[in-house]
């Protein structure tokens, strides 16, 4: 202690009463495991003397020895297990980024369905585990309550290799992929500065950026070995049940801020899992390329696991429905309903347009003379203990599309500084006979909170900003990535305006079948307005002009009824200068049924609705004929 150097050689104490050479002598700080309980084979540190005192005349720790053991072998024996390049910094700005704490379940869903997984688990876990047999001092502060994510899917070394790679751009430059580990993993730090991972069989992972273990950003370990050796390490994920080999835990911080976020209760954050499962719901699969199962668990302090929701994506009907077999077939409108009892088990599917999404450029490119189309019906099935089961319909068209100003913009961003590959795919999931507060979203394969003022969802492979809640298009004021903005208009042009356009075909004939009101079907077209949110309202408007410029491209997209005032239809019009529109004109609805008989065209909108179609920039009126000269 003061300084002065130590002997070559220093006799110690044992517990068996002798004195032997500290270099042959061991710390008995693991007393939980055989090798440190036996006299017979291990010559122990006498406990009057302590560890520390033991360390510093040289005996050896019989915790650190396990240690050594549990690490991997081979090429990475002893390896550090850090995202190789300096994180906290990093970290911190990408966390500023990513700046939603809710974007941690988005995220892990979106790596579940690049990985293709198919079931996906959100647990939240407010036990505390005993910390006895931890891998070193510090470590206990890992056993307490925490957030789980698994995932259906293993995880092998490739998949390591990329949660290494932090911004790695080599899952950007796969148009397959959207995710799989990049740049928004790292929101698993706004709860955690100490994030697990358990790949079962492969590998045991504790990331430590702020080296609050340690001296570095992570350790990886054998799974078997921790068993064996620290089982406390591994107890706190034995309440995830087996049929998840793939599981990320988040260690809540507690015990105050860090530079990567604030300090967590245990109730702060079950209630952002509360929330997150309450905004999204079905939205989280509909666009899904392999993940048809969501299920929200929680497990009390005394063990026990409850169901808190489960979502799923099935191709299960009612007896009067039949599935949708092609764009020109209609579903029944089915209000959101408790699901009947039935013995036959549900069938979870994902999309199958979604799993054969191009993977390379040149099939990319074919798409440019050979558009791929693609409508389905799915039903989501929500359960939750305190409700009856309910099910929900959604109408949704895919589209694959590009012109050409699209496929130079591809090529633009494959070849930039940070490649991307964007996917010309848009798409449209209208939900049917849903409740009229709902207002839509927009997403990126996974929603991201815009409302479009119609209960629908739009998908598109959108160039985001760095916030990933926004997607920018120009509006001749802000500043802005102009070839993001030029991408983004272009995708709503092609690809989601076909889509659109598709969506509405299939409305048509449901209101000719009586089963849509024609006040649903001008909803869906006129995308309300909201000031309230820029964003958005950038958005709608960029959309229904992509949206009027597509319906008026040819005399086949007959999308204007003709109907009398019971709203029965008489024949649907096109979109031309020659069809005859009426606003507001409450003078003729007393003689509105006789001019229909007697063969006038005329096309009863709502006002606001015929509003948005002179503004659209698209021909689709001559500029005389406006409400006031009808």
């Amino acid at each position: 202690e003061a300084g002065a150097a130590a002997p070559d050689e220093v006799f110690v104490p044992t517990t068996d009463g002798r004195l032997l050479p500290a270099a042959h002598v061991f710390i008995n700080d693991a007393p939980w495991h055989s090798r440190a309980a036996g006299a017979a084979t291990q010559a122990l540190l006498h406990e009057a003397v302590s560890p520390a005192d033991g360390k510093r005349l040289g005996c050896s720790s019989v915790r650190e020895e396990l240690a050594r053991l549990c690490e991997e072998e081979g090429e990475v024996e002893g390896e550090v297990f850090g995202q190789s390049e300096r994180l906290s910094t990093r970290i911190e700005n990408l966390l500023l980024k990513y700046n939603d704490e809710k974007d941690l379940f988005v995220e892990h869903l979106q790596n579940c369905n690049d990985a293709g997984a198919s079931k996906v688990l959100f647990m939240f876990d407010h036990g505390s585990y005993d910390a006895m047999s931890v891998i070193a001092p510090g470590h206990e502060a890992l056993q307490g309550p925490a957030l789980v994510l698994a995932s259906s899917r293993a995880l092998d070394d490739n998949d390591l290799l990329r949660i290494r790679q932090l911004g790695s751009s080599e899952k950007r430059k796969q148009f397959a992929q959207a995710g799989r580990f990049g740049l928004g993993l790292n929101s698993l730090y706004h709860l955690s500065d100490t994030p697990q991972i358990l790949a079962k069989n492969l590998a045991f992972v504790v990331l430590d950026p702020l080296h609050k273990l340690g001296g570095e950003d992570g350790m990886r370990y054998i799974p078997a070995r921790l068993q064996e050796n620290f089982p406390s390490m591994l107890a706190p994920f034995a309440a995830v049940p087996k049929e998840y080999p793939t599981v990320f835990r988040l260690p809540l911080r507690m015990s105050g801020p860090s530079s990567f976020g604030r300090k967590w209760s245990a109730k702060a954050a079950f209630d952002l899992l509360s929330r997150f499962i309450e905004l999204q719901k079905s939205e989280l699969l509909l666009f899904s390329k392999s993940v048809t199962q969501v299920v929200v668990d929680v497990r009390s302090s005394d063990g026990s696991v409850a169901r808190l929701r489960e979502i799923a994506r099935t191709d299960t009907v009612d007896d009067d429905d039949t599935p949708l077999q092609s764009p020109r077939k209609s579903p029944r409108v089915a209000k959101r309903t408790a699901v009947a009892a039935t013995s036959q088990a549900p069938v979870y599917v994902s999309s199958p347009f979604m799993q054969r999404l191009p993977t390379t450029f040149e099939e990319v490119r074919q798409l440019q003379g050979s558009p791929r189309d693609s409508i389905e019906r799915v039903t989501i099935v929500i359960e939750s203990p305190d409700a009856a089961p309910v099910k929900e319909r959604w109408l949704i068209a895919h589209s694959l599309a590009v012109d050409g100003d699209g496929l130079g913009l591809i090529r633009d961003f494959m070849e930039a500084s940070t490649p991307t590959a964007l996917l010309p795919h848009g798409a449209v999931a209208l939900l049917l006979g849903g409740a009229s507060e709902y207002k839509g979203n927009v997403a990126a394969y996974m929603p991201i909170g815009l409302s479009l003022g119609s209960p629908m969802v739009l998908h598109g492979c959108f160039a985001m900003d760095d916030s990933r809640k926004n997607v920018p298009l120009p509006d001749g004021k802000q500043r802005m990535n102009q070839q993001q903005g030029r991408w983004n208009q272009a995708l709503l042009r092609c690809a989601c305006a076909r889509a659109f356009r598709m969506v509405v075909t299939q409305c048509c004939e449901l209101v000719s079948e009586r089963t849509m009101r024609l006040s649903e079907y001008f909803d869906l077209l006129s995308l309300a307005d909201d000031d309230s949110n820029k964003p958005s309202a950038l958005l709608r408007e960029a959309t229904r002009a992509a949206l009027w410029q597509e319906l008026s491209r040819s005399d086949a997209n007959r999308v204007l009824p003709v109907a009398s005032r019971d709203e029965k239809v008489r024949e649907w019009l096109p979109v031309r200068p020659t069809t005859l529109l009426r606003a507001d004109l409450k003078h003729l609805q007393d003689v509105q049924d006789k001019l229909i008989a007697d063969g006038m065209k005329l096309c009863l909108l709502p006002a606001d609705l015929l509003r948005q179609m002179l503004a659209a920039d698209s021909p689709l009126v001559p500029s005389h004929l406006l409400p006031q000269h009808v």
